[in-house]
C-alpha cells in the first residue's frame, strides 16, 4: 500500500531536566534531553515488528530494517529509498537481525540470521557488493567497532559474541557462555539483550535476565560481577535463573524483572546502562492467528539509564527516560546519546516513524557504591 510522502521535518524539544524534578522520580540529578527526527513511511510494511533495527550515519542519514528490507532516509528524515527484499538470492532476505554502519558509512552491513548471511550493500546507491556465508547467528542492535573488527553480541547462540573483519570477511564467535544461559533459557531469551564494551585489554558486559555487570577478560572469560543497586526500577531476582516454571506460569514473555538492553561508554570515560521494565499482554488467539505479528501489547513501560563510574566503585541508579512507547523498542548507543525508534498509523494510508534521541549527563549524579566480586561466589545454589 503506497503512502502519501508528506512533507517531513526535524525538530528539537526539550523533553526532561532531571534535577529540576528532583530525586523522588529516579533521576537521581541526571540531565536527559533529546530531538526526534520524524519521518513519512513509503508504506505501512513491517509496522508490527517490535525489534526493529535501525542505523543512525555521522551525517544524519538513517537506516531502518522493515524485516525483509531497508529503508534508507536522509538526515531531514525524508525516504529515499528501499533497500533489498524478500527472497532466497542475492541481497534478499528472510529477517533481517541487525544493521551495521561500516567506517566511512560509505557502505553498510545487514545480518540475516535465517539466510547465515552478512549482506554489504553501497550505502548511497543501494548496490549490492557482496555477500558473506557465516554459521547462523542472531547479533542484536549492540554491536561495537574496535580499529577493523565489529563485535556483534548474539542472543540466542551458545557463544555470546561474534566478531567481523570486513576486511577480510573473516568471522568466529567467542566467549564464555554466561549462567543465565545454561540455567534458564526462557529467562535469557525474554530477559533483554546482550551487551559489551572495550575495557583496557578486556570487555564490560551484560547478558539478558541477569542484573550484573560483568568483567571479562580479552578472550571473554567471565572474570567478576559488579552489582548495580536498584533504587526505582523492578531489578533482577537473584534466583530468576532458576524460576522457569514461575516465568511460565506468570503468561508468555512476561515475569516480574527488569530487562537489561545495552552498555556503552559515555566521552567521559563512564558507562551507561539501559533497563527497561514493562507489562506485556498476550492475547494467543490473535498471535497464532497472525503467526507472531501481532497479538502482544505492553503497559507500563519505563525505560532506565544507569552509570556506572569508569572505575567501576560507584553507580547513579535509575534515572528514567520520558519515553513511553507502547511497544517492545530495543535502543542502541551513539556517543552520549541514547537513540529509540517508533512506529505508528497516521492515517489510513499513512504511517509515521520517530527516531527519539536523549543524550546523557551524568555531571550532577548523586553516586552510590556498587559490590564487586568474583562470579564464582555467586551460584545457582546461593539463591535458593
Amino acid at each position: 500500500m503506497q503512502m502519501d510522502r508528506a512533507s517531513v521535518f526535524l525538530f528539537a524539544a526539550l523533553f526532561l531536566t532531571g534535577c529540576d524534578r528532583g530525586p523522588s522520580r529516579g533521576e537521581a540529578g541526571v540531565r536527559i534531553s533529546g530531538d526526534s527526527v520524524v519521518m513519512t513511511e513509503p508504506n505501512a510494511e513491517g509496522l508490527f515488528m517490535p525489534l526493529r533495527a535501525q542505523v543512525r550515519l555521522s551525517d544524519g542519514r538513517l537506516l531502518v530494517d522493515i524485516g525483509t528490507a531497508i529503508d534508507y532516509f536522509d538526515a531531514s528524515g525524508r525516504f529515499v529509498r528501499r533497500i533489498g527484499r524478500a527472497g532466497n538470492g542475492p541481497g534478499e532476505f528472510q529477517r533481517i537481525s541487525t544493521i551495521l554502519a561500516l567506517p566511512g558509512d560509505s557502505l553498510f552491513a545487514a545480518v540475516d540470521a535465517r539466510r547465515a548471511r552478512i549482506i554489504v550493500f553501497e550505502t548511497a546507491s543501494g548496490a549490492l557488493r557482496r555477500e558473506v556465508v557465516v554459521r547462523p547467528f542472531f547479533p542484536g542492535q549492540q554491536w561495537r567497532w574496535y580499529g577493523d573488527t565489529v563485535v556483534m553480541p548474539s542472543k540466542l547462540s551458545l557463544a555470546p559474541f561474534t566478531s567481523w573483519i570486513p576486511s577480510t570477511d573473516s568471522v568466529w564467535t567467542w566467549g564464555a557462555v554466561p549462567e543465565i544461559f545454561t540455567k534458564s533459557m526462557s529467562a535469557y531469551s525474554q530477559g533483554g539483550e546482550p551487551s559489551i564494551v572495550r575495557r583496557g585489554a578486556g570487555w564490560l558486559a551484560v547478558y539478558p535476565g541477569d542484573g550484573r555487570v560483568f568483567e571479562l577478560s580479552a578472550d571473554g572469560a567471565l572474570q567478576r560481577a559488579i552489582e548495580i543497586p536498584v533504587t526505582h526500577r523492578r531489578g533482577v531476582p537473584p534466583g530468576l535463573a532458576d524460576s522457569v516454571a514461575a516465568i511460565q506460569a506468570s503468561g508468555v514473555f512476561r515475569y516480574a524483572a527488569s530487562l537489561v538492553f545495552a552498555i556503552s561508554e559515555l566521552p567521559n570515560g563512564n558507562y551507561a546502562l539501559v533497563h527497561m521494565d514493562t507489562d506485556p499482554n498476550l492475547n494467543a488467539d490473535a498471535y497464532a492467528a497472525s503467526n507472531g505479528a501481532s497479538g502482544i501489547t505492553y503497559e507500563n513501560t519505563n525505560y532506565w539509564v544507569t552509570f556506572l563510574s569508569k572505575d567501576l566503585s560507584r553507580a547513579c541508579t535509575d534515572a528514567r527516560v520520558p519515553f513511553e512507547p507502547d511497544n517492545l523498542i530495543v535502543p542502541y548507543f551513539r556517543a552520549d546519546s541514547v537513540y529509540f525508534l517508533t512506529r505508528s498509523v497516521a492515517t489510513d494510508t499513512t504511517v509515521n516513524a520517530v527516531l527519539h534521541r536523549f543524550q546523557l549527563d551524568d555531571s550532577k549524579c548523586g553516586w552510590v557504591k556498587t559490590t564487586i566480586e568474583p562470579v564464582a561466589r555467586r551460584s545457582s545454589t546461593d539463591s535458593k
